[in-house]
């Protein structure tokens, strides 16, 4: 069997899995799957300007080496490249009549980072099949779980009226960044890595809950709202 269709099958099995059981929870909420599906492609589609524009950029920066070099490469290359295109995606999508409450900022970045890392995950195991596997259960939530942020903020922006899109953006970028740079730095090092994922989730489970509980708050204040009008 050809290569690419192993890195098709095996880079998709995170992503994939995760989408599955997102568009049953849109489905259940009201919500349309389809949006969510075309936000999966625009993430996946994103990857491929991404990829252009770093391998036009690495090349400047080999004259850096050492931690300096590391930073450069992750913070202001893969994190601030990565990020804001996946951000601007967002932002795109975020026009869309389906965006409708502030859970649905960090659901949309949920599906959009699904996208990417799992095209990313499709340039990187045609290079070398043996990083799918932790690949899968790195790359792929880190995609998902920085662009959590800007997404929330995103909604918080749109539907609580704070403006919260740059600091949400920076943060994504320190976080995506961070890891990248403990990979780079290698040996111990590497362990930052996995434990900033797992900070990483925490944070993500957080927003998504306080993202809830905001909608469900102007859920309640809009059917005291219509009650009132009855009465009268």
């Amino acid at each position: 069997m050809p290569l690419v269709v192993y890195a098709l099958v095996f880079s998709g099995i995170t992503a994939l899995g995760v989408l599955v059981i997102l568009l049953q929870k849109i489905r259940s909420g009201g919500g349309s799957p389809l949006f969510a599906l075309a936000s999966f492609a625009a993430g996946f589609a994103a990857t491929f300007p991404a990829w252009f524009i770093e391998r036009a950029v690495l090349p400047y920066t080999k004259w850096y080496t050492g931690p300096a070099g590391d930073a450069l490469r992750a913070f202001c290359i893969a994190g601030l490249v990565e990020e804001g295109l996946k951000t601007g995606v967002l932002i795109l999508l975020s026009t869309s009549r389906f965006f409708r409450r502030v859970s649905d900022g960090p659901a949309l970045a949920l599906a959009v980072g699904l996208g990417f890392g799992f095209s990313e995950n499709i340039f990187f195991s045609l290079q070398n099949p043996l990083t799918l596997v932790l690949r899968n259960f790195t790359s792929v939530p880190l995609h998902v779980l920085a662009l959590i942020v800007p997404g929330w903020c995103l909604g918080m922006s749109r539907f609580a009226y704070k403006p919260l899109i740059v600091p949400g953006f920076l943060i994504a970028v320190l976080l995506h960044g961070s890891y990248d740079f403990f990979l780079l730095l290698g040996g111990a090092y590497s362990i930052l890595s996995f434990v900033l994922l797992g900070l990483s989730f925490f944070l993500a489970v957080l927003l998504f809950r306080s993202a809830r509980k905001l909608d469900e708050k102007e859920g309640r204040l809009y059917r005291q709202q219509e009650n009132h009008i009855s009465a009268i």
